[in-house]
């Protein structure tokens, strides 16, 4: 199964924080995507991407990222809004960006860091231990 979405490591730390297990597959970051073939662009957020490089109109009420509570106070319809537009956009994106790290022979560096996404995400989740003496 292919799991895509903006700024992934932060969606798979939540998950483990909250005592989810990752679930197997591969993934696609499209931010991670973003920074790597257009890296001349100042903003890699899922918003300023969607609307410079996709067809999709203004989607979000609110900019930026929000936090949990956030969400939780959001009335249905504009949380349904945000969060479909953002899946949306996520996927758009990644038919831009999946064709384009193929094209500059990039797949290979590119399987290899995203393998490394749930690792970070476990690391970021539920921490390391590092055995100083051994190190």
């Amino acid at each position: 199964m292919l799991f895509v979405s903006h700024g992934q490591i932060s969606d798979l730390t939540m998950l483990i924080r909250n005592g989810y297990t990752i679930p197997p597959g591969q993934f696609f970051c499209t931010e991670v995507a973003a920074k790597w073939l257009w890296p001349d662009q100042p903003e890699a957020d899922l918003e300023t991407l969607a609307l410079r490089s996709t067809p999709m109109d203004h989607w979000r009420e609110t900019l930026g990222k929000l936090k949990i509570e956030d969400f939780d106070q959001m009335a249905d319809e504009p949380l349904k809004r945000r969060c479909g537009g953002d899946a949306e956009a996520s996927l758009r994106l990644y038919q831009l960006l999946a064709p384009e790290i193929r094209k500059q022979g990039l797949t290979k560096i590119w399987n290899l860091g995203m393998a490394v996404l749930p690792i970070l995400a476990q690391i970021g989740g539920i921490g390391m231990y590092v055995d100083r003496q051994q190190l």
